[in-house]
C-alpha cells in the first residue's frame, strides 16, 4: 500500500462542536460571571457601609475630647490628639490648628477659607468611595 493511501485513510476530519453546545457554554459562563459580580458588589456594599459610617468620619469621642481641649485653650494637646487619629474631623481640625500655629493672629475669613478647603478635600475623598459603585 502506498504511503499516500495510508495517510489518507488514517486522517480523520476535525470534530466540529455542535452549535447548541457552544451556546450552552456561553449561557453557563454568563451565569457564573453574574454570580461572581453579585458577590463582588455585595462585598463592596458591606465594605462601604463599615468604612463610611458616621463614627469613622467624625468619631464622637474625638469630638468630645477636641471640644474639651479647645475650651480649655490647650491647642497643642488638641493638635496632638488630631495627629494620631485618622478621620476627616481630625484632618480638618489639624489643618485649622496648624494654620493658627503658623499665624496666631489669623483673620477669621482666611481661617474659614482654609478650613473649607480642607473640608472640601475630605468630602471629595469620602465621596470617591461610593463613586466606584456607580461607575
Amino acid at each position: 500500500m502506498p504511503m499516500a493511501a495510508v495517510a489518507q485513510d488514517s486522517g480523520a476530519a476535525p470534530v466540529a462542536v455542535p452549535f447548541e453546545t457552544a451556546v450552552n457554554y456561553a449561557v453557563t459562563g454568563v451565569y457564573v460571571l453574574l454570580g461572581g459580580l453579585s458577590v463582588l458588589a455585595l462585598a463592596l456594599i458591606i465594605y462601604f457601609l463599615t468604612v463610611l459610617r458616621n463614627g469613622s468620619i467624625a468619631p464622637a469621642l474625638l469630638h468630645r475630647e477636641l471640644m474639651q481641649k479647645l475650651q480649655e485653650g490647650n491647642y497643642e494637646d488638641a493638635r496632638r490628639l488630631c495627629s494620631f487619629r485618622g478621620s476627616a474631623l481630625s484632618a480638618v481640625m489639624l489643618c485649622a490648628l496648624d494654620h493658627l500655629r503658623t499665624i496666631p493672629d489669623a483673620d477669621a475669613t482666611l481661617l474659614r477659607e482654609v478650613v473649607e478647603a480642607e473640608g472640601s478635600r475630605q468630602a471629595a475623598s469620602i465621596e470617591g468611595h461610593p463613586q466606584l459603585l456607580m461607575d
